[in-house]
C-alpha cells in the first residue's frame, strides 16, 4: 500500500512538472500576429482625440509621479505574485524610447499585445477602432512635451511564471481583431458606444471585474468590483462595484459619474483612489454613453461598495486644514509610501496662493494630471488654508 501511495505521488508530481514545463515553454515562445494596416493620424482632430485616449489608458502607467514626460515608471500596484513590472519609456528618444519604432510596430503592440521582438508583451491590449488607434499613434508622434526625448533606460519587467502564463493566455486571437476595418459604434449616448468605451478603450470592465480569467468580462461577475491591486502600504486595494445595485452606482447620476471620471471626485466629495486614472477630455456624450451602458448590465451586489452621494453640502467654515486633508482623501495619494508622497514634500515652502490655485484646478497647469480638481468643493479661503498648511510642512505627519 505504501509503495502504491509513493508511486501515485511520484506520478502526480511528474504531471505537475510536465505541465509547468509546457506552460513555461509556451509563455516564452514568439507570438504570430499581423501588423495592423493603420498609420498615425497627425491631423489636429486626430491628435486631440489621441490625447484623450492616451491620458485615459497610457499616461497613468508610463509617467512617473512628478515627471513631465512619459519616460516609464515602476508599477507598484501590481500584485507581487505576478512579478515585478516597469512600464517602458514612450518618449521620442531613438533607443531608450520609441523614436525608432514604426507605426505598425506600435499598432501591433496595442492591438495584439506583441512586442517589437515578436514575443508577448506584458502590456494590456486594446480593441481600439482603426480611427482611434490612428489617433493614439498621431498623439504619440506629436510634439507634445510628454514625448520630449528622454534617455532614461527603464529596467526590464520580471514576471513570475504565473504572470507570464496569464499574459500569454490573455492575448487576443488575431482572427477576432483584423488588420484593418475595426470600427466603433457611432459616437453618442448609446449603450453600444458606452460598451465600446468600457471594454475596448478604457478597460473599465477588466479592472472592475474580479479575477484573472482572460474571459472574465463575459461572465456573471461583470463590473461587480473586487479586482485586487496593491495599495501604498502594501495592503490590498480592490475596485468598487460599478453596477446599478445599491452597493454600486444605483444612486449615482450621470453628472456624478462625469465628475468622478473627469475631476477625480466621488459623489461623497472624496478623491478617486489610485490606480484609477482620470479621463479629463471625455465629452458629455461619452460620459452619458458610459452611464447608460453601466445601467444596462445586470445589477450585482459587490463586496466593495461604491461611494454614495452626499446631497447636502458640508459646512466649510468648521474644518481645519488637517481635517480637510483627510476628508478629501488626500492621504491615498500623498501619505508616506504612497505614489505621490514626494510631491507633497516638494510643496513645502512653496507660495501658498499658487498652491491653492493648483489644488482647485491642477488641470490648468498640467493637462492630464492625475491630481483631482477640488475647485467645486473648496472655497478660495479653504483652499488657501489647506495650501498654507501644506507649505508649512504640517502635512508631513499625515
Amino acid at each position: 500500500m505504501r509503495r502504491k501511495i509513493v508511486i501515485a505521488l511520484a506520478s502526480a508530481l511528474g504531471l505537475v512538472i510536465a505541465a509547468g514545463t509546457v506552460l513555461v515553454y509556451g509563455a516564452s515562445q514568439p507570438v504570430s500576429a499581423p501588423y495592423p494596416e493603420v498609420s498615425a493620424d497627425r491631423s489636429e482632430h486626430g491628435i486631440a482625440r489621441g490625447r484623450v485616449l492616451f491620458e485615459g489608458t497610457c499616461a497613468q502607467c508610463h509617467r512617473a509621479p512628478g515627471s513631465t514626460r512619459v519616460a516609464g515608471a515602476p508599477l507598484s500596484e501590481v500584485p507581487a505574485f505576478l512579478g515585478e513590472f516597469h512600464s517602458r519609456n514612450l518618449t521620442r528618444h531613438p533607443t531608450a524610447g520609441i523614436g525608432g519604432f514604426t507605426d505598425r510596430e506600435i499598432a501591433r503592440l496595442l492591438r495584439y499585445g506583441v512586442a517589437r521582438d515578436g514575443h508577448a508583451s506584458l502590456m494590456p491590449t486594446y480593441g481600439f477602432s482603426d480611427d482611434d488607434l490612428a489617433a493614439v499613434l498621431g498623439f504619440l508622434r506629436s510634439d507634445d512635451p510628454l514625448f520630449e526625448a528622454d534617455g532614461t533606460e527603464t529596467p526590464p519587467s520580471r514576471p513570475s511564471l504565473v504572470g507570464r502564463v496569464l499574459v500569454r493566455a490573455g492575448l487576443p486571437d488575431p482572427a477576432t481583431r483584423p488588420v484593418r476595418g475595426m470600427r466603433a459604434p457611432p459616437r453618442g449616448p448609446s449603450v453600444e458606444y458606452g460598451r465600446y468605451l468600457a471594454h475596448d478603450v478604457f478597460d473599465c470592465a477588466g479592472c472592475h471585474t474580479p479575477g484573472y480569467d482572460p474571459d472574465k468580462t463575459n461572465g456573471g461577475d461583470l463590473l461587480r468590483g473586487g479586482f485586487e491591486f496593491v495599495g501604498a502600504d502594501g495592503a490590498p486595494v480592490r475596485s468598487p462595484n460599478l453596477t446599478a445595485h445599491a452597493s454600486g452606482l444605483a444612486e449615482w447620476t450621470s453628472a456624478d459619474l462625469g465628475r468622478a471620471l473627469r475631476d477625480g471626485l466621488k459623489p461623497d466629495g472624496t478623491a478617486v483612489r489610485p490606480p484609477m486614472p482620470l479621463f479629463r477630455g471625455l465629452g458629455d456624450d461619452e460620459v452619458e454613453a458610459l452611464f447608460v451602458y453601466l445601467r444596462s448590465v445586470p445589477a450585482l451586489e459587490g463586496e466593495v461598495p461604491a461611494a454614495q452621494p452626499v446631497r447636502t453640502p458640508r459646512p466649510s467654515d468648521a474644518r481645519a486644514p488637517e481635517q480637510l486633508f483627510v476628508e478629501l482623501g488626500c492621504p491615498g495619494c500623498h501619505a508616506p509610501g504612497a505614489r505621490h508622497h514626494a510631491q507633497l514634500e516638494q510643496a513645502r515652502g512653496e507660495d501658498p496662493e499658487a498652491l491653492a490655485r493648483w489644488i482647485q484646478h491642477p488641470e490648468t497647469f498640467q493637462p492630464g494630471t492625475p491630481m483631482p480638481s477640488y475647485g467645486s468643493l473648496l472655497s478660495d479661503a479653504d483652499a488657501l488654508a489647506l495650501a498654507r498648511w501644506v507649505s508649512e510642512g504640517a502635512s508631513r505627519t499625515q
